[in-house]
């Protein structure tokens, strides 16, 4: 699931998680300027999700180091012609007959 995804899976009391976990926080009117606050605060709620308690839910995002919080969301873009793959991984691979 993207970033944008999980976002429109949000509930109110997801919204109001956030709020009261993240001083105030609103993931839909601050996420633009502080990105990456956005993004720990829905590692947040899917670790909520996923069972942990709030406070541990809020440790767990706020010990991320960027570079795994940022693959948490990070998908990789289809190619659009496999015979002439733009990414790495797509370079490697044969095409299907």
């Amino acid at each position: 699931m993207t970033i944008d995804e999980f976002v429109e899976s949000l509930t109110g009391f997801d919204e109001i998680a956030i709020e009261k976990n993240f001083d105030g926080f609103d993931v839909y009117t601050q996420a633009e300027t502080k990105s990456i606050r956005a993004m720990r605060a829905m590692a947040f709620v899917r670790f909520r999700r996923e069972g942990q308690t709030d406070r541990d839910a809020f440790k767990a995002a706020q010990s991320l180091p960027l570079k795994d919080l940022q693959a948490m969301w990070i998908t990789a873009a289809p190619e659009i012609d496999p015979d002439n793959p733009d990414t790495e991984s797509g370079k490697d691979s044969e095409p299907l007959d």
